[in-house]
């Protein structure tokens, strides 16, 4: 038994009040769609906000380990024009020019100084034909040793 619209006023006011009910159905239907939509947006929203803020988080903190290094490189810099000459390394050591003498080292360099004069002093008069002859201690102590044992005491 299907419904139609007839002329009889019952079945049509059935007829219509099935129809109603059916618009009624079909609106809240329509209303659940459209909050659906809209909080299905709404997360797609959230969630393209989230991946935004993490991207923006990546680029802020690459930022902030840029500034960093850049930072901790003119600390570095702000230390070589202040006192350059605290960081000296092995090889430095060995060539002191262009650097200020310490206290400590200027007896050494005096007595290498002095070693090296007489050294060269020594060669030089080489070449000029003097040689130098020096005795050494074990050589003095037996000649020493020799003269006692020769001179007769009484």
């Amino acid at each position: 038994m299907g419904l139609k619209n007839s002329n009889n006023p019952e079945e049509n006011s059935r007829y219509n009040t099935l129809i109603s009910h059916l618009q009624v159905a079909e609106n809240n239907l329509d209303s659940y769609t459209q909050c659906l939509q809209k909080d299905l947006l709404q997360r797609t929203d959230y969630s393209s906000r989230i991946y935004n803020l993490q991207q923006d988080r990546e680029v802020a903190r690459q930022a902030a380990e840029d500034r960093k290094n850049i930072a901790n490189e003119a600390k570095e810099r702000v230390t070589d024009v202040q006192d350059p000459y605290s960081k000296t390394t092995w090889w430095e050591t060995w060539f002191p020019l262009g650097r200020p003498m310490r206290k400590e080292n200027v007896p050494v360099l005096l007595s290498v100084s002095i070693l090296m004069l007489v050294f060269s002093l020594g060669i030089f008069l080489r070449f000029a034909g003097l040689e130098l002859k020096l005795a050494s201690i074990g050589e003095s102590t037996n000649s020493l040793i020799k003269n006692l044992n020769t001179r007769k005491y009484p």
